[in-house]
């Protein structure tokens, strides 16, 4: 994962969001993007971050 991605799963375990850490990081550690449930509010800049952790997924492949 890349220091983006391992940021925003810290960020999200910050604000006790486990679950959805957890699947953020078996879906990057998967080459996969992560989408959150848009039922869990999330804070912008977590949301950010994910946003960024998911372009760095395209990066790497190409």
């Amino acid at each position: 994962m890349t220091p983006n991605q391992n940021q925003a799963v810290w960020e999200l375990l910050r604000q006790g969001l486990h679950r959805i850490a957890d699947q953020a990081e078996l879906a990057w550690e998967q080459g996969d993007r992560f989408a959150p449930d848009k039922r869990v509010p999330i804070a912008k800049p977590i949301e950010q971050l994910i946003d960024l952790g998911n372009w760095e997924l395209r990066r790497q492949e190409t």
